[in-house]
């Protein structure tokens, strides 16, 4: 076996043991919280509980608040400040639209509008995060910050660590030959 063969059989061993227990999550999904209608005073106080119900969400995917800024806030909350609609009590508010929250801990996440009483009008989101079914293994703890203390810009990527890899392992065989 020549240099070569060798050099590519560890680059395939590489990338097959970091598929393995690298426990990327490579298939995210981005919600657009309440899809068309977006992060609004809802025509019914069931239309975020109704939606939230008919989606899946796992560990890696993206909740993304569509609204207006200045009108609307997306603040999260513990479940009792939640039932209550108890704007007092928020962990963190995002008031700069669109919000992106990466799910990055498996529980139950509740978020509410923090103006006035559109929380009472139905403005309000619980949902439950799951690990991802796809992956061999459950996602490894690690330490994060809670999920609004860090909203993703545009150009940030959930996927860096996987890709990170191998524009590393590409960069190491480019080289060794």
């Amino acid at each position: 076996m020549g240099k070569f063969e060798k050099y590519l059989m560890i680059l395939v061993a590489i990338t097959i043991t970091t598929l393995i227990l690298g426990n990327y999550n490579v298939s995210a999904t981005e919600f657009i919280v309440g899809d068309d209608q977006g992060w609004d005073i809802p025509a019914s106080l069931t239309m975020y509980s109704t939606w939230a119900s008919q989606q899946k969400f796992s560990v890696g995917d993206v909740l993304v608040f569509n609204f207006l800024s200045g009108v609307h806030t997306v603040g999260l909350v513990e479940s009792t400040a939640f039932d209550t609609c108890d704007t007092s009590s928020t962990i963190s508010v995002i008031s700069e639209a669109p919000a992106r929250i990466p799910l990055q801990e498996i529980g139950q996440l509740h978020f509410i509008c923090t103006v006035g009483s559109h929380c009472l009008s139905g403005q309000k989101l619980a949902i439950n995060v799951t690990d991802n079914s796809s992956l061999l293994f459950s996602p490894a703890p690690s330490p994060s910050p809670s999920p609004l203390s860090a909203p993703m810009d545009s150009s940030s990527s959930i996927y860096t660590p996987f890709a990170n890899f191998y524009l590393l392992s590409s960069l190491v065989f480019v080289l060794l030959f």
